[in-house]
């Protein structure tokens, strides 16, 4: 157990880090450019087709999935094994994490290949898959049997943007204060 709260201590802190630094930036664009919110759901809205240009250069993406999962799967893979099981045998929990790790590792490391054998030798064989794939969910418009997405926090963002703006960047100071406060204690 001791290793479980030693090991989310090394990772608490980079997380709050992250949160607060995120926030900040999301704060500091609210209060410079509140009138631009309304074009940021816009363009996240927009849905960007990248299978032209996928098929027009499958060899390459093909053999850099390859590659990619073939990497993880020896290196890094071979590395968690070694160096985790090493540095984290404290009991049967870590073990059972440990091999679930690795497992998913495994698989998605396996199905990167795959797909990449397909992309590069016969990307055709994707387009019944990107059917099924390529649905786009528009977080605007909800379906009619489904209530609105957008709620009072959301319609205070968008017409009080400054002040959004303002409570972003205090609870990211407050986040990265956190963050070193952790480091420090």
């Amino acid at each position: 157990m001791e290793k479980m709260a030693e090991l989310l201590f090394m990772i608490l802190p980079a997380l709050l880090a992250a949160a607060g630094l995120t926030g900040l930036g999301l704060g500091a664009a609210l209060l410079m450019f509140p009138d631009q919110i309304g074009k940021w759901g816009k363009r996240l809205e927009t849905p960007f087709t990248s299978e032209r240009f996928i098929y027009r250069h499958n060899r390459f993406f093909g053999l850099f999935l390859l590659a990619g999962g073939a990497f993880a799967l020896l290196k890094i893979g071979a590395s968690i094994a070694a160096g985790y099981r090493a540095h984290l045998a404290g009991g049967p929990v870590f073990e059972s994490l440990m091999d679930a790790s690795l497992i998913f590792l495994l698989l998605g490391n396996l199905g990167a290949m795959m797909i990449g054998a397909i992309v590069w030798i016969r990307p055709s064989h994707l387009k019944g898959w990107e059917i099924h794939v390529n649905h786009w969910v528009s977080t605007r418009r909800s379906p009619p049997d489904q209530a609105p997405l957008a709620s009072r926090i959301d319609r205070h963002v968008l017409v009080f943007p400054r002040t959004a703006g303002a409570f972003f960047i205090l609870a990211g100071l407050y986040l990265l204060a956190s963050a070193t406060m952790m480091n420090f204690a």
